[in-house]
């Protein structure tokens, strides 16, 4: 059987806020909710201290320096293919032309695997 239930909020010292089913300093707290057995169905979410919002998580800061760098090195990438292509076009012996045209396919390679 579920007895009546009271959820209490305050403010600490480092501007956190705490809720819990007790008070702690009848200055600082005060009643949020007044839980009774007719209305018993109360969310259990986790709360987040005012710290634990602010802190990025290092898991997402890494993925997007991740991403950041991946972003760089696909740009300079097609940067190097744009050069190749050019380097083309001006026409060279054939021996040349076939290295270069080699050169680009592996870079194109690169850039499929590594931006698409």
């Amino acid at each position: 059987m579920l007895a009546d239930a009271q959820i209490y909020s305050w403010v600490d010292e480092q501007g956190v806020r705490h809720y819990s089913n007790r008070t702690v300093d009848a200055d600082k707290s005060h009643q949020l909710h007044s839980v009774s057995k007719t209305n018993a169905m109360v969310s259990h979410a986790p709360v987040k201290t005012k710290a634990q919002t602010n802190k990025p998580d290092q898991n997402t800061t890494k993925a997007r320096d991740d991403r950041k760098l991946k972003q760089a090195q696909c740009l300079a990438l097609k940067e190097k293919m744009k050069q190749l292509r050019l380097k083309l076009k001006k026409g060279y012996p054939l021996k040349k032309a076939n290295t270069l045209k080699a050169k680009k396919r592996e870079m194109s390679k690169q850039y499929r695997a590594m931006c698409a």
